[in-house]
């Protein structure tokens, strides 16, 4: 019984060879790779507040107008996308270095409990993006104070 097992253990070891495991490890980083850029790239910076009625984010969107914003509710999430048409403009010369083209951007949120999901609304205005959240009901607020009964 020992002899098969390692015997077994020899043609496993032999399959899985360091060409297998790097071609693998090359695989994995490459689809980590495409998949790390595509939802972390131009993820813009966001606020977000709560009150005793409702969530606000604030989503910085430099640039873009509400034609370019796209705000979507998907299952328990909120979805937040953005695409510019930046076109390069040559009136001062040829562009050498660009740093500063946001042309595209993606940003999701898991939707908070008690929400009103038909009420839900955002407005793009001086490079923000905000999206209000209105509650089912009020929460507490930090100042409510109760006395506890102690059995």
């Amino acid at each position: 019984m020992r002899r098969n097992f390692l015997t077994i253990f020899r043609d496993f070891e032999n399959l899985m060879s360091d060409d297998f495991f790097s071609d693998l490890n090359f695989t994995l980083k490459n689809d980590f790779d495409k998949n790390l850029k595509k939802y972390t790239s131009n993820k813009p910076l966001t606020n977000v507040y709560e009150d005793e009625w409702s969530f606000k984010y604030e989503i910085f969107t430099p640039g873009f107008l509400k034609e370019n914003v796209n705000v979507e509710v998907k299952g328990e999430y909120i979805e937040v996308t953005g695409t510019l048409n930046n076109e390069d403009n040559s009136e001062n010369g040829n562009c050498i270095i660009k740093e500063f083209n946001l042309n595209k951007f993606f940003r999701s949120f898991v939707l908070p409990e008690n929400v009103l999901l038909d009420e839900i609304h955002a407005k793009v205005e001086n490079g923000i993006t905000t999206i209000f959240i209105p509650k089912e009901k009020p929460t507490k607020t930090k100042d409510y104070s109760r006395k506890i009964k102690i059995d």
